[in-house]
């Protein structure tokens, strides 16, 4: 299972253009992939469509999240995320993501942050890349 991240289900959905192409087509060599998202993905991509009051991304997104698993974030999650933060100085939620991931047992989190794949070389995929 991949743990995708806010970063790839935006571009894919709201960038246009080469970026946005690209992160299109690498989710599309993947058919046969089981994809997953955490709670923190619901509620970073919904932040813009909820403030612009753009109700149809908003929807969009919605059909979008029943396509893919979910995984829980409990204590345990914060905790490692907690762990990665003391020793990477990643981001609170670039860790929460990666720790959701872990967790969960995802073989790679796909990002479109060439940072988060060069803490994480070899489990943070940059699909951009």
């Amino acid at each position: 299972m991949i743990y995708l991240d806010s970063g790839v289900l935006i571009y894919s959905t709201e960038l246009d253009g080469n970026v946005g192409n690209a992160v299109r087509q690498r989710l599309a060599e993947s058919p046969d992939q089981l994809f997953c998202i955490s709670p923190l993905v619901v509620m970073e991509c919904l932040v813009k469509p909820l403030r612009d009051k753009d109700y149809r991304l908003h929807d969009h997104y919605q059909q979008l999240f029943a396509q893919l698993d979910r995984v829980s974030l409990g204590e345990d999650v914060f905790v490692r995320a907690a762990q990665l933060r003391a020793d990477s100085g990643t981001g609170m939620p670039d860790a929460l993501h990666i720790a959701a991931a872990q967790r969960h047992d995802c073989t790679e989190l796909w990002t479109t942050d060439a940072r988060l794949a060069k803490h994480y070389p070899g489990f943070a995929r940059n699909v951009l890349v």
